[in-house]
């Protein structure tokens, strides 16, 4: 499967799908930021890295689904200031803590995620007629 057939079934999600899709991936990264540290799922690696993979995913999927170059910059933006806002907010979690490290590990992985949807969207060709459009009744 070419990177444009990929492209192109992801923007056939449509406007109102991709929202709740982005909406959904803000509250599960919230909720797994916010969990007390014996709770919160545990991969194994270093934790600027779980950071990294986390955001980079997100801000992907984020980028891929906002249909234009301003919407992808302003969801980096919005996925940085989250970062620092859930970092912030770890200090008063019982068992995390808040570290500028863990806040800029996850703001280059905004940043490598949204820049990664930013290429993808510049090397696709032009969608078909219609695809990132409401299908009718939406």
């Amino acid at each position: 499967m070419e990177v444009s057939q990929v492209w192109n079934a992801l923007v056939r999600v449509g406007r109102r799908r991709a929202l709740w899709v982005q909406v959904a991936l803000i509250a599960i990264l919230s909720v797994l930021s916010l969990l007390p540290g014996k709770e919160r799922p545990h991969t194994g690696l270093p934790g600027a890295i779980e950071h990294v993979i986390a955001y980079c995913g997100t801000g992907l999927i984020v980028g891929v689904l906002a249909l234009s170059q301003v919407r992808r910059l302003g969801w980096a933006a919005f996925l940085i200031a989250l970062a620092g806002v859930l970092e912030f907010l770890q200090k008063f979690v019982p068992g995390r803590t808040s570290q500028a490290i863990d806040w800029i590990a996850s703001s280059s992985g905004a940043i490598i995620g949204v820049g990664v949807a930013i290429l993808l969207a510049r090397w696709s060709p032009p969608a078909e007629p219609g695809l990132g459009q409401p299908a009718p009744g939406e």
